[in-house]
Protein backbone atom coordinates (compact mmCIF):
# COMPACT_ATOMS: atom_id res chain seq x y z
CA UNK A 1 0.00 0.00 0.00
CA UNK A 2 2.95 2.04 1.07
CA UNK A 3 4.92 1.81 -2.20
CA UNK A 4 1.48 2.31 -4.18
CA UNK A 5 1.17 5.84 -2.51
CA UNK A 6 4.67 6.52 -3.28
CA UNK A 7 4.71 5.81 -6.95
CA UNK A 8 1.54 8.36 -6.84
CA UNK A 9 3.13 11.23 -5.54
CA UNK A 10 6.43 10.72 -7.54
CA UNK A 11 3.94 10.83 -11.09
CA UNK A 12 2.19 14.07 -9.53
CA UNK A 13 5.57 15.35 -8.97
CA UNK A 14 6.73 14.14 -12.43
CA UNK A 15 3.70 16.07 -14.15
CA UNK A 16 4.10 19.15 -12.43
CA UNK A 17 7.79 19.48 -13.48
CA UNK A 18 7.36 18.98 -16.75
CA UNK A 19 4.09 20.68 -17.22
CA UNK A 20 5.68 24.17 -15.19
CA UNK A 21 8.92 23.80 -17.93
CA UNK A 22 6.42 23.81 -20.77
CA UNK A 23 4.70 27.02 -18.78
CA UNK A 24 7.88 28.57 -18.79
CA UNK A 25 9.12 28.03 -21.73
CA UNK A 26 5.84 29.69 -23.13
CA UNK A 27 6.01 32.71 -20.77
CA UNK A 28 10.48 33.05 -21.96
CA UNK A 29 8.86 32.78 -25.86
CA UNK A 30 6.94 36.02 -25.30
CA UNK A 31 9.51 37.86 -23.19
CA UNK A 32 8.50 37.36 -19.63
CA UNK A 33 11.46 36.99 -17.39
CA UNK A 34 11.78 36.60 -13.78
CA UNK A 35 12.82 39.12 -11.24
CA UNK A 36 13.73 42.08 -12.86
CA UNK A 37 14.72 42.60 -16.52
CA UNK A 38 18.34 43.42 -17.62
CA UNK A 39 18.37 46.39 -19.23
CA UNK A 40 21.12 48.44 -20.56
CA UNK A 41 22.00 51.51 -18.37
CA UNK A 42 20.90 54.49 -19.99
CA UNK A 43 21.94 58.05 -18.45
CA UNK A 44 19.41 60.57 -16.94
CA UNK A 45 18.51 62.93 -19.31
CA UNK A 46 18.88 66.34 -18.90
CA UNK A 47 16.46 69.05 -18.39
CA UNK A 48 15.79 70.96 -21.50
CA UNK A 49 17.59 74.67 -21.05
CA UNK A 50 14.01 76.86 -22.45
CA UNK A 51 15.98 80.03 -22.15
CA UNK A 52 18.76 78.48 -25.07
CA UNK A 53 15.60 77.11 -26.88
CA UNK A 54 13.87 80.75 -27.01
CA UNK A 55 17.79 81.54 -27.95
CA UNK A 56 17.89 79.66 -30.73
CA UNK A 57 14.56 80.83 -32.06
CA UNK A 58 15.15 84.30 -31.71
CA UNK A 59 18.91 85.42 -32.81
CA UNK A 60 18.85 88.98 -31.80
CA UNK A 61 17.74 87.58 -28.44
CA UNK A 62 19.76 87.42 -25.50
CA UNK A 63 19.29 86.61 -21.90
CA UNK A 64 19.63 88.39 -19.14
CA UNK A 65 19.72 88.83 -15.25
CA UNK A 66 17.89 91.04 -12.68
CA UNK A 67 17.33 91.07 -9.11
CA UNK A 68 14.56 88.12 -9.29
CA UNK A 69 16.46 86.00 -12.14
CA UNK A 70 16.94 85.45 -15.12
CA UNK A 71 14.90 87.06 -17.91
CA UNK A 72 14.66 86.78 -22.21
CA UNK A 73 14.64 89.45 -24.56
CA UNK A 74 14.41 89.98 -28.29
CA UNK A 75 15.81 92.75 -30.12
CA UNK A 76 14.12 94.76 -33.16
CA UNK A 77 16.10 97.74 -34.82
CA UNK A 78 15.18 99.71 -37.57
CA UNK A 79 16.92 102.93 -38.19
CA UNK A 80 14.48 105.91 -38.44
CA UNK A 81 14.09 106.79 -41.63
CA UNK A 82 11.82 103.68 -41.84
CA UNK A 83 8.84 103.89 -43.47
CA UNK A 84 6.07 102.24 -41.57
CA UNK A 85 2.67 102.55 -43.74
CA UNK A 86 2.35 105.98 -44.70
CA UNK A 87 4.30 107.28 -41.77
CA UNK A 88 7.50 108.10 -41.89
CA UNK A 89 9.48 107.34 -38.14
CA UNK A 90 11.60 110.74 -38.52
CA UNK A 91 8.98 112.88 -39.11
CA UNK A 92 8.75 115.47 -36.52
CA UNK A 93 6.16 116.03 -34.25
CA UNK A 94 5.14 119.41 -33.59
CA UNK A 95 2.85 120.02 -30.33
CA UNK A 96 -0.07 122.39 -31.27
CA UNK A 97 -3.17 123.05 -29.31
CA UNK A 98 -5.10 121.00 -31.35
CA UNK A 99 -3.44 117.87 -31.25
CA UNK A 100 -2.81 118.17 -27.24
CA UNK A 101 -7.13 118.01 -27.15
CA UNK A 102 -7.15 115.21 -30.10
CA UNK A 103 -5.11 113.06 -28.03
CA UNK A 104 -6.18 114.50 -24.92
CA UNK A 105 -2.70 114.97 -23.33
CA UNK A 106 -0.82 117.67 -23.04
CA UNK A 107 2.90 118.56 -24.79
CA UNK A 108 4.51 114.97 -25.25
CA UNK A 109 7.75 114.25 -26.51
CA UNK A 110 8.08 111.55 -28.38
CA UNK A 111 11.76 110.36 -27.14
CA UNK A 112 10.13 110.04 -23.48
CA UNK A 113 7.31 107.80 -25.08
CA UNK A 114 6.97 103.99 -24.68
CA UNK A 115 4.71 102.38 -27.01
CA UNK A 116 3.54 98.81 -25.75
CA UNK A 117 1.48 96.06 -26.49
CA UNK A 118 1.17 92.65 -24.76
CA UNK A 119 0.13 89.04 -25.53
CA UNK A 120 -1.86 86.97 -22.94
CA UNK A 121 -2.60 83.60 -21.91
CA UNK A 122 -6.15 84.44 -21.90
CA UNK A 123 -8.49 87.66 -22.20
CA UNK A 124 -9.77 88.24 -18.21
CA UNK A 125 -6.89 90.18 -15.87
CA UNK A 126 -7.04 87.82 -13.30
CA UNK A 127 -4.75 85.77 -11.43
CA UNK A 128 -5.79 83.07 -13.84
CA UNK A 129 -4.17 84.68 -17.21
CA UNK A 130 -1.19 86.54 -17.53
CA UNK A 131 1.10 88.57 -20.04
CA UNK A 132 3.71 85.99 -21.57
CA UNK A 133 5.12 88.66 -24.44
CA UNK A 134 5.37 92.04 -24.01
CA UNK A 135 6.63 94.75 -26.73
CA UNK A 136 7.92 97.74 -25.79
CA UNK A 137 9.05 100.26 -28.13
CA UNK A 138 11.07 103.54 -28.46
CA UNK A 139 12.99 105.65 -30.49
CA UNK A 140 16.80 106.16 -28.87
CA UNK A 141 18.87 108.53 -31.24
CA UNK A 142 18.48 107.90 -35.22
CA UNK A 143 17.12 104.20 -34.09
CA UNK A 144 14.06 103.10 -33.19
CA UNK A 145 13.41 99.70 -31.00
CA UNK A 146 10.84 97.19 -30.05
CA UNK A 147 12.17 95.28 -27.06
CA UNK A 148 9.78 92.11 -26.28
CA UNK A 149 9.89 90.47 -22.77
CA UNK A 150 9.47 86.83 -23.57
CA UNK A 151 8.53 84.81 -20.59
CA UNK A 152 9.95 80.96 -20.46
CA UNK A 153 7.70 79.72 -18.09
CA UNK A 154 5.38 81.03 -15.36
CA UNK A 155 8.66 80.01 -12.76
CA UNK A 156 10.77 82.99 -14.15
CA UNK A 157 7.73 85.48 -13.98
CA UNK A 158 8.87 87.69 -11.18
CA UNK A 159 11.82 88.67 -13.07
CA UNK A 160 9.87 89.39 -16.35
CA UNK A 161 7.58 91.81 -14.37
CA UNK A 162 10.73 93.36 -12.32
CA UNK A 163 11.97 94.12 -15.59
CA UNK A 164 8.98 95.86 -17.55
CA UNK A 165 9.14 97.82 -14.20
CA UNK A 166 12.68 98.64 -14.66
CA UNK A 167 11.82 99.86 -18.84
CA UNK A 168 8.83 101.37 -17.67
CA UNK A 169 10.56 103.75 -15.40
CA UNK A 170 12.61 104.82 -18.18
CA UNK A 171 9.40 106.45 -20.04
CA UNK A 172 7.17 108.83 -18.84
CA UNK A 173 4.53 108.17 -21.31
CA UNK A 174 2.48 104.40 -21.94
CA UNK A 175 1.25 104.58 -25.37
CA UNK A 176 -1.15 102.03 -26.08
CA UNK A 177 -4.24 100.59 -28.06
CA UNK A 178 -7.05 99.63 -25.39
CA UNK A 179 -4.09 99.52 -22.97
CA UNK A 180 -6.42 101.12 -20.10
CA UNK A 181 -8.66 98.72 -20.73
CA UNK A 182 -6.64 95.41 -21.00
CA UNK A 183 -2.95 95.40 -21.16
CA UNK A 184 -2.47 97.39 -17.77
CA UNK A 185 -5.07 95.88 -15.76
CA UNK A 186 -3.06 92.53 -16.93
CA UNK A 187 -0.01 93.34 -15.66
CA UNK A 188 -1.67 94.74 -12.42
CA UNK A 189 -3.24 91.58 -11.80
CA UNK A 190 -0.26 89.76 -12.14
CA UNK A 191 1.97 92.23 -9.81
CA UNK A 192 -1.37 91.61 -7.21
CA UNK A 193 -0.43 87.63 -7.51
CA UNK A 194 2.95 88.23 -6.89
CA UNK A 195 2.14 91.26 -4.32
CA UNK A 196 4.59 93.81 -6.48
CA UNK A 197 3.51 97.30 -5.63
CA UNK A 198 1.90 98.80 -8.70
CA UNK A 199 4.05 100.54 -10.83
CA UNK A 200 2.18 100.80 -13.48
CA UNK A 201 0.65 104.07 -12.18
CA UNK A 202 3.81 105.85 -12.34
CA UNK A 203 3.15 106.70 -15.94
CA UNK A 204 0.65 109.16 -17.65
CA UNK A 205 -0.81 107.17 -20.77
CA UNK A 206 -2.52 107.96 -23.87
CA UNK A 207 -4.64 105.07 -25.26
CA UNK A 208 -4.92 105.66 -29.00
CA UNK A 209 -8.05 103.53 -29.24
CA UNK A 210 -10.88 105.65 -27.35
CA UNK A 211 -8.75 108.91 -30.00
CA UNK A 212 -9.43 106.44 -33.20
CA UNK A 213 -13.41 105.87 -31.94
CA UNK A 214 -13.76 109.80 -31.70
CA UNK A 215 -12.83 110.06 -35.41
CA UNK A 216 -13.10 106.80 -37.27
CA UNK A 217 -16.52 105.28 -35.92
CA UNK A 218 -18.63 106.18 -38.69
CA UNK A 219 -16.23 105.89 -41.61
CA UNK A 220 -14.88 102.20 -40.27
CA UNK A 221 -16.63 98.96 -39.60
CA UNK A 222 -14.84 99.26 -36.58
CA UNK A 223 -11.67 100.84 -35.10
CA UNK A 224 -9.55 97.81 -34.44
CA UNK A 225 -6.28 98.21 -34.47
CA UNK A 226 -5.67 95.81 -37.77
CA UNK A 227 -8.29 98.18 -39.16
CA UNK A 228 -6.82 101.12 -38.52
CA UNK A 229 -3.58 99.55 -40.11
CA UNK A 230 -4.82 98.67 -43.73
CA UNK A 231 -7.91 101.31 -43.81
CA UNK A 232 -5.68 104.59 -42.57
CA UNK A 233 -2.00 103.95 -41.96
CA UNK A 234 -1.82 101.71 -45.20
CA UNK A 235 0.09 98.86 -43.39
CA UNK A 236 0.05 95.57 -45.37
CA UNK A 237 1.52 92.57 -42.94
CA UNK A 238 3.48 89.66 -44.37
CA UNK A 239 3.56 86.11 -44.05
CA UNK A 240 4.89 85.58 -40.93
CA UNK A 241 1.95 87.06 -39.49
CA UNK A 242 0.18 85.31 -36.49
CA UNK A 243 -3.90 86.32 -35.74
CA UNK A 244 -3.16 87.43 -31.58
CA UNK A 245 -5.91 85.17 -31.07
CA UNK A 246 -4.07 82.26 -31.51
CA UNK A 247 -1.25 83.61 -28.73
CA UNK A 248 -2.79 81.21 -26.07
CA UNK A 249 -2.45 77.94 -28.28
CA UNK A 250 1.14 78.77 -29.13
CA UNK A 251 2.49 79.62 -26.39
CA UNK A 252 0.97 76.34 -24.63
CA UNK A 253 2.98 74.44 -27.46
CA UNK A 254 5.47 76.35 -26.68
CA UNK A 255 5.48 75.29 -22.54
CA UNK A 256 4.50 71.75 -23.66
CA UNK A 257 7.45 71.14 -26.86
CA UNK A 258 10.32 73.96 -25.41
CA UNK A 259 10.27 74.70 -29.11
CA UNK A 260 10.85 78.48 -29.66
CA UNK A 261 10.17 78.81 -33.26
CA UNK A 262 6.12 78.07 -32.22
CA UNK A 263 6.09 81.49 -31.13
CA UNK A 264 8.20 83.60 -33.79
CA UNK A 265 4.72 84.40 -35.55
CA UNK A 266 3.07 85.73 -33.00
CA UNK A 267 6.17 87.72 -31.71
CA UNK A 268 6.14 89.36 -35.25
CA UNK A 269 2.58 89.96 -35.00
CA UNK A 270 3.68 92.07 -31.55
CA UNK A 271 6.72 93.85 -33.23
CA UNK A 272 4.33 95.21 -36.12
CA UNK A 273 1.34 95.81 -33.11
CA UNK A 274 4.00 98.30 -31.44
CA UNK A 275 5.54 99.98 -34.46
CA UNK A 276 1.78 100.88 -35.58
CA UNK A 277 1.26 102.51 -32.19
CA UNK A 278 4.22 104.97 -32.78
CA UNK A 279 3.51 105.28 -36.53
CA UNK A 280 -0.19 106.60 -35.41
CA UNK A 281 0.60 108.98 -32.68
CA UNK A 282 2.63 110.76 -35.66
CA UNK A 283 -0.32 110.30 -37.94
CA UNK A 284 -2.40 112.16 -35.77
CA UNK A 285 0.09 114.68 -35.72
CA UNK A 286 0.27 114.89 -39.48
CA UNK A 287 -3.96 115.67 -39.45
CA UNK A 288 -3.86 118.27 -36.55
CA UNK A 289 -0.74 120.38 -38.59
CA UNK A 290 -2.60 119.68 -41.93
CA UNK A 291 -4.15 123.31 -43.53
CA UNK A 292 -6.00 122.18 -46.09
CA UNK A 293 -9.01 120.33 -45.06
CA UNK A 294 -10.95 119.49 -48.03
CA UNK A 295 -12.51 116.49 -49.84
CA UNK A 296 -9.44 114.91 -50.27
CA UNK A 297 -8.23 115.53 -46.80
CA UNK A 298 -11.07 113.67 -45.84
CA UNK A 299 -10.72 111.04 -48.04
CA UNK A 300 -6.95 110.09 -47.82
CA UNK A 301 -7.35 109.75 -44.31
CA UNK A 302 -10.90 107.91 -44.39
CA UNK A 303 -12.23 110.53 -41.92
CA UNK A 304 -16.01 111.27 -41.74
CA UNK A 305 -16.06 115.22 -42.14
CA UNK A 306 -18.74 115.82 -39.71
CA UNK A 307 -17.33 113.86 -37.01
CA UNK A 308 -13.68 115.29 -37.68
CA UNK A 309 -15.08 118.86 -37.05
CA UNK A 310 -17.76 118.00 -34.46
CA UNK A 311 -14.79 116.61 -32.58
CA UNK A 312 -12.44 118.86 -32.76
CA UNK A 313 -14.95 121.43 -31.84
CA UNK A 314 -15.73 119.52 -28.47
CA UNK A 315 -12.33 119.29 -28.08
CA UNK A 316 -10.82 122.88 -28.88
CA UNK A 317 -13.57 125.21 -30.26
CA UNK A 318 -10.49 127.65 -30.56
CA UNK A 319 -8.68 125.74 -32.81
CA UNK A 320 -11.65 125.43 -35.28
CA UNK A 321 -11.52 127.67 -38.86
CA UNK A 322 -14.78 128.42 -38.97
CA UNK A 323 -13.82 129.88 -42.64
CA UNK A 324 -12.54 126.68 -43.93
CA UNK A 325 -14.97 124.78 -42.61
CA UNK A 326 -18.01 126.65 -44.30
CA UNK A 327 -16.60 126.91 -47.61
CA UNK A 328 -15.73 122.93 -47.25
CA UNK A 329 -17.94 121.36 -49.84
CA UNK A 330 -17.36 118.36 -48.49
CA UNK A 331 -19.87 119.31 -45.91
CA UNK A 332 -23.79 119.44 -46.29
CA UNK A 333 -25.78 121.64 -44.93
CA UNK A 334 -27.18 119.01 -42.17
CA UNK A 335 -23.60 118.32 -41.34
CA UNK A 336 -22.47 121.55 -40.51
CA UNK A 337 -25.71 122.52 -38.20
CA UNK A 338 -24.49 119.43 -36.72
CA UNK A 339 -21.47 121.17 -35.75
CA UNK A 340 -23.09 124.38 -34.65
CA UNK A 341 -25.11 122.57 -32.23
CA UNK A 342 -22.01 121.28 -30.82
CA UNK A 343 -20.50 124.60 -30.38
CA UNK A 344 -23.90 125.30 -28.66
CA UNK A 345 -23.83 122.32 -26.62
CA UNK A 346 -19.45 123.31 -24.79
CA UNK A 347 -20.53 127.36 -24.88
CA UNK A 348 -18.67 128.14 -27.71
CA UNK A 349 -21.95 130.39 -29.00
CA UNK A 350 -19.89 132.73 -31.41
CA UNK A 351 -18.50 129.91 -33.32
CA UNK A 352 -22.00 128.42 -33.69
CA UNK A 353 -23.91 131.38 -34.43
CA UNK A 354 -21.62 132.08 -37.16
CA UNK A 355 -22.78 128.83 -39.00
CA UNK A 356 -25.99 129.74 -38.46
CA UNK A 357 -25.73 133.11 -40.07
CA UNK A 358 -23.55 131.57 -42.58
CA UNK A 359 -26.28 129.15 -43.94
CA UNK A 360 -29.48 131.46 -43.19
CA UNK A 361 -27.66 134.02 -45.80
CA UNK A 362 -28.02 130.79 -47.82
CA UNK A 363 -31.47 130.79 -47.60
CA UNK A 364 -31.86 128.09 -44.78
CA UNK A 365 -35.06 128.47 -43.03
CA UNK A 366 -33.74 126.14 -39.99
CA UNK A 367 -30.69 128.38 -39.47
CA UNK A 368 -32.54 131.46 -39.41
CA UNK A 369 -34.77 130.35 -36.75
CA UNK A 370 -31.68 129.24 -35.20
CA UNK A 371 -29.83 132.26 -35.09
CA UNK A 372 -33.18 134.44 -34.53
CA UNK A 373 -33.22 131.95 -31.58
CA UNK A 374 -29.53 133.19 -30.20
CA UNK A 375 -29.79 137.03 -31.05
CA UNK A 376 -32.88 136.76 -28.71
CA UNK A 377 -32.01 134.32 -25.93
CA UNK A 378 -28.50 134.71 -25.68
CA UNK A 379 -26.94 137.71 -27.23
CA UNK A 380 -30.58 140.29 -26.39
CA UNK A 381 -29.90 141.49 -29.93
CA UNK A 382 -33.38 142.11 -30.59
CA UNK A 383 -32.91 144.22 -33.84
CA UNK A 384 -30.72 141.03 -35.22
CA UNK A 385 -33.10 138.64 -34.60
CA UNK A 386 -36.18 140.06 -36.15
CA UNK A 387 -34.00 140.71 -38.97
CA UNK A 388 -33.81 136.69 -39.15
CA UNK A 389 -37.28 136.15 -38.48
CA UNK A 390 -37.93 138.61 -41.01
CA UNK A 391 -35.69 136.57 -43.55
CA UNK A 392 -37.28 133.24 -42.56
CA UNK A 393 -40.97 134.81 -43.52
CA UNK A 394 -39.75 135.31 -46.78
CA UNK A 395 -37.81 132.10 -46.90
CA UNK A 396 -41.22 130.04 -46.12
CA UNK A 397 -43.04 132.40 -48.61
CA UNK A 398 -40.45 131.22 -51.37
CA UNK A 399 -41.33 127.31 -50.31
CA UNK A 400 -42.81 125.20 -52.91
CA UNK A 401 -43.06 122.13 -51.21
CA UNK A 402 -44.52 122.65 -47.81
CA UNK A 403 -48.12 121.83 -47.54
CA UNK A 404 -50.61 124.79 -47.20
CA UNK A 405 -51.93 124.41 -44.00
CA UNK A 406 -48.39 123.56 -42.58
CA UNK A 407 -46.98 126.65 -44.25
CA UNK A 408 -50.06 128.81 -42.78
CA UNK A 409 -49.14 127.39 -39.35
CA UNK A 410 -45.19 127.81 -39.34
CA UNK A 411 -45.68 131.67 -40.67
CA UNK A 412 -48.19 132.34 -37.72
CA UNK A 413 -45.53 131.25 -35.05
CA UNK A 414 -42.58 132.96 -37.02
CA UNK A 415 -44.57 136.46 -36.51
CA UNK A 416 -45.64 135.81 -33.11
CA UNK A 417 -42.29 135.78 -32.61
CA UNK A 418 -41.45 138.81 -34.27
CA UNK A 419 -43.88 140.54 -32.39
CA UNK A 420 -42.40 138.97 -28.88
CA UNK A 421 -39.24 140.72 -30.05
CA UNK A 422 -40.21 143.82 -30.92
CA UNK A 423 -42.15 144.26 -27.44
CA UNK A 424 -38.57 142.87 -25.47
CA UNK A 425 -36.83 145.55 -27.88
CA UNK A 426 -39.73 148.30 -26.65
CA UNK A 427 -39.42 147.13 -23.07
CA UNK A 428 -35.54 147.79 -22.79
CA UNK A 429 -35.92 150.97 -24.40
CA UNK A 430 -34.21 150.28 -27.96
Amino acid sequence: MLKIFANMVQEIDDFQKNNMSDILSQLKNLGVTLGMPEKPYEPPKQPVDIFHALEKAFPNGNIDENFYGPYFINRCVYPKSYTHGRVRLNQDLINSRLFSTMIDFGEINIQETLAMDTETSGLSANSASFVFMIGMGHFIEDQYVVEQLILPDLTYEKAFLYQIETTFARYPILLTYNGKSFDIPMIRGRCNFHMIPDFCSENQHVDLLPIARKFWNKSLPNCRLSTMEKEVLKIQRDDQEVPGFMAPELYRDFLNTSDGSVLTGIAYHNEIDVLSLSAFLLLLNQIAQSEKRDSDFFSDYVLSGPDFYRNSALLDPEETDIQSFLTNPYMSNHDKQKVAGTFLKIGAKEKAIQIYKALADEGDLKSCLQAAYLYEKEFRNYDLAIMYLQKGVELLNQDEILGKWSKIDRMKKINQMIEKNKEKKQKNGE
